[in-house]
């Protein structure tokens, strides 16, 4: 219970704090354990042969941001990228795509790491390709004339969503 008093005003600085910390740290790894009779440094070093080494950075970096920056696409044909909702060809609905920003654009990549479409960061909470709409459009509205009127009377509507 010693280690559990409070230390009001026995340090002045983080570094302080860091060496009874790791005065715990060190007192607490040379414990003996009541459930296993080990110390818990003593079961590192018995498992530590059943560990692999981390990965590069590089890769272990990449792994995370590919994660964060993967997307699954809508029934819509459309990904949420930073709460802004962007199109992609419908092909790609219900599939995992990947996206990644640089200098104002959002390139988004199939699962093979190809580029299918990019589109400029926007303001506007739906960003539609024409393309797009017009290939999910057409697969209710079989009529040309009539399928071009409700796209470009439906995306200048979008446009105005914010």
């Amino acid at each position: 219970m010693n280690r559990l008093t409070v230390y009001n005003g026995e340090f002045e600085t983080m570094d302080d704090l860091n060496v009874i910390v790791q005065g715990f740290n060190k007192e607490l790894n040379l414990e003996i354990s009541q459930a296993t009779g080990k110390s818990p440094g003593d079961l590192l070093k018995d498992e530590q042969k059943y560990l692999n080494p981390i990965p590069n950075k590089n890769v272990y970096e990449d792994y995370l941001n590919q994660n964060a920056n993967q997307r699954k696409v809508s029934p819509e044909a459309l990904v949420n990228i930073a709460g802004k909702r962007y199109s992609v060809p419908p092909q790609y609905i219900n599939k995992k795509v990947f996206y990644q920003i640089e200098n104002n654009t959002i390139s988004i990549f199939d699962d093979m790491n190809i580029l299918i479409c990019t589109h400029q960061i926007s303001d506007r909470l739906y960003n539609f390709a024409a393309d797009h709409y017009r290939k999910i459009a057409k697969r209710v509205i079989s009529d040309a004339v009539l399928l071009d009127n409700i796209c470009n009377k439906n995306l200048e509507i979008y446009d105005k969503i914010q």
